[in-house]
């Protein structure tokens, strides 16, 4: 008997995220699709983040292959990147 072939719509596929609001809860540990919209960067940025070597790297956890963040974690990192432009002197115009 032939195997059977399923169509790409038979295959299992994960409901995407929703997108992430400010005042939401966040889950803790987040995976990196959850990381990528709490910082509002592209998956393939912040997996380029995580990469040993990488330039200005995300804190992350590895498990095994798996990526993991932390929120206070994130906020640190982004903290710490601020850079605020501080006022003019003379006034406004």
């Amino acid at each position: 008997m032939p195997p059977v072939m399923r169509s790409k719509s038979a295959r299992s596929t994960k409901p995407p995220i929703p997108p992430w609001t400010p005042g939401q809860p966040v889950p803790d540990p987040m995976v990196i699709a959850e990381a990528a919209r709490y910082l509002r960067l592209p998956i393939s940025s912040v997996y380029g983040r995580t990469c040993p070597g990488a330039v200005d790297p995300i804190p992350h956890i590895r498990v095994g292959r798996l990526v993991r963040f932390r929120q206070r974690d994130l906020d640190g990192w982004l903290a710490a990147r601020n850079t605020a432009v501080p006022p003019k002197k003379g006034g406004a115009r």
